[in-house]
């Protein structure tokens, strides 16, 4: 049902009103579709909560790129090459989502994940037991960026990512509750596929769009 109303399927299912959804959901997956679907909550929660950090380290990655110039080289990966044919699993964490884009987020000891399902978790990086989990109004397909809001009361340490609605949140990164969210664009095929960038107390976003496939229906305006 996600998939038909917010998610990649939205623009061919643009013409079906909620039973017609409904029906196409029950058929594919065959089971009627709840009204809880994804709001469970996680199992493997942490027990001691701990406090979120942005600690200066360069074993952090934040958001798509290791900083501003978007690196894709950690120049503290904390092994070496030799030890590299030993490494181990050390834990595992299973989404409910049936495909991830986002890749993790690094920061201060917490692993911040994102899904197609449109949840957003804090793992500990440790242990990979769950500190908060986030659910958005649709697909979550970008990374989540770390960043510290200045302000009159004080200084905050959020996380904030776009979803696939062309919404973008700003969570309290210690609890996941949100701070504020905002749609940047009304358009029914607009989404938000990459993480934002912040600088200097503002927020740098990138929208993107699945326009292309409203555009093959008959009638509708050139781009």
């Amino acid at each position: 049902m996600q998939t038909l109303t917010n998610g990649v399927m939205r623009a061919q299912a643009a013409g079906l009103n909620m039973n017609d959804r409904v029906a196409v959901a029950t058929f594919v997956t065959g089971k009627a579709p709840t009204g809880n679907l994804g709001k469970t909550p996680e199992t493997n929660l942490c027990t001691a909560r701990g406090v979120a950090t942005a600690a200066d380290s360069g074993s952090n990655w934040n958001g798509w790129g290791r900083d501003l110039n978007n690196s894709r080289y950690q120049p503290d990966p904390g092994i070496t090459a030799a030890e590299v044919p030993h490494l181990k699993v050390k834990w595992a964490f299973g989404y409910r989502a049936s495909y991830i884009y986002g890749q993790p987020t690094i920061v201060g000891g917490r692993v911040y994940v994102t899904s197609s399902a449109g949840r957003v978790y804090s793992l500990d990086a440790k242990t990979g037991c769950t500190h908060w989990t986030f659910d958005a109004e649709a697909p979550v397909r970008a990374a989540v960026s770390v960043v510290v809001i200045q302000s009159d009361s004080g200084r905050r340490l959020a996380t904030v990512f776009g979803d696939d609605s062309a919404t973008v949140y700003a969570l309290n990164a210690d609890t996941g509750k949100p701070i504020w969210k905002k749609r940047l664009d009304q358009h029914p095929d607009a989404r938000i596929t990459g993480a934002p960038v912040p600088y200097d107390q503002r927020l740098y976003v990138p929208l993107s769009s699945l326009e292309e496939l409203s555009a093959a229906a008959p009638g509708y305006e050139c781009w």
